[in-house]
């Protein structure tokens, strides 16, 4: 198996995002590998939307790094 085998297709590291004063996300750490299927169940105001909002690059991020196939969405600031 080579390293890209091994690499997620989806990967967040210590991903934090807020509003205001409310932190949504702290430090958030997420491999999805390519063909794994994710579900995201929570509370509302957990933070569902937001990681969705953050992969699709229409929510910046506050810190951490967000790469989907091995390509940078958001750099840490």
């Amino acid at each position: 198996m080579s390293a890209s085998d091994t690499t997620p297709l989806v990967r967040l590291r210590a991903v934090a995002k807020s509003f205001g004063d409310v932190d949504v996300l702290r430090g958030l750490d997420l491999d999805v590998p390519e063909g794994e299927r994710l579900v995201l169940i929570g509370r509302s105001g957990s933070g569902k939307s937001t990681v969705l909002r953050i992969l699709m690059a229409l929510e910046t991020i506050d810190d951490g790094t967000v790469e989907v196939a091995g390509e940078p969405v958001w750099p840490s600031p």
